[in-house]
């Protein structure tokens, strides 16, 4: 079950530092989001479709326009790299090649990872216990390269 980790919680109050009394409504959208919960289904139905996404968003939570905008972009950002990961096993595409994005990330150590191949079920590891996605952490905006098998 996917969680909020420090670093991550450090990055999404360094994205939203400009309504910081709304952090804790923002922190439980995106936990949701990674545990398919709550918003999921509204994202999942805009299909990238932001303006109506951050109507709904708005409505849900009562934020603002401006915050339900900024919060359904990361959003949609989690579902879509979760969907691409799930369409590539589909179609039989088991390893990738992290592709990191630059001033995009917020997390540097991604860097030292740029052009590694791994396992897409599982990840890259990171340190002794940890496996690690690309996009998985909230502000990551990393990719997978597929490798096609001929």
């Amino acid at each position: 079950m996917p969680n909020i980790s420090s670093e991550e919680s450090t990055v999404i109050e360094d994205m939203f530092s400009w309504c910081p009394n709304d952090l804790s409504v923002i922190k439980k959208a995106l936990l949701d989001v990674k545990n398919r919960e709550g918003l999921y289904q509204e994202v999942v139905k805009h299909k990238g479709n932001l303006y109506s996404l951050k109507s709904d968003i708005s409505e849900a939570t009562g934020l603002n326009l401006k915050v339900s905008g900024e919060l359904g972009r990361e959003l949609w950002f989690v579902v879509k790299q979760n969907s691409d990961r799930e369409r590539m096993l589909k179609n039989g595409i088991v390893y990738g090649i992290w592709i990191h994005e630059g001033s995009l990330c917020k997390y540097p150590e991604h860097e030292k990872l740029n052009g590694r191949q791994f396992p897409i079920k599982k990840g890259v590891k990171m340190g002794v216990f940890k496996r690690i996605l690309p996009a998985q952490l909230i502000g990551c905006k990393c990719m997978i390269k597929p490798v096609l098998s001929f």
